[in-house]
């Protein structure tokens, strides 16, 4: 398979797990339906329409160029979501911000018990303890 055939079934497949129709990618990225057809079949894009495409399919240019990203690459988009984390976290009030740390510890031990592997869970082992709720 050439390199403009797999970068389309690599768009096709993203669009797919993230429940989109091309008409709904398109529209993200400010083209024509045809466009994505065209793409997913092999055709080469503008850097406009990549650039649309990484931000609607939520992926980094590497991933959908190369089909993965870097370790450098993951870890400073990773840290970016962390930051972003932190900063909605810390404009919770202390009984949000436990209600928050019990649904995600609930998650954790709902995808531990489902079989998720481990380095998709968030905490290698049990998630840490989690502060009882203040009492006012």
């Amino acid at each position: 398979m050439d390199w403009s055939k797999e970068l389309g079934a690599r768009v096709r497949n993203l669009r797919r797990e993230r429940g989109m129709n091309q008409v709904a990618l398109a529209r993200e990225c400010g083209v024509d339906q045809s466009v994505i057809s065209d793409i997913e079949n092999g055709a080469d894009m503008k850097v406009k329409t990549l650039r649309g495409l990484c931000r609607a399919l939520q992926v980094s240019p590497t991933v959908l160029l190369e089909g993965s990203e870097t370790p450098d690459a993951l870890m400073v988009r990773l840290m970016s979501f962390e930051g972003q984390l932190v900063g909605l976290f810390r404009q919770l009030s202390p009984d949000l911000q436990h209600d928050v740390l019990v649904a995600l510890n609930n998650k954790v031990n709902e995808s531990t018990a489902s079989g998720t592997s481990s380095a998709m869970r968030p905490f290698a082992s049990a998630p840490p303890a989690i502060p009882a709720k203040s009492r006012r």
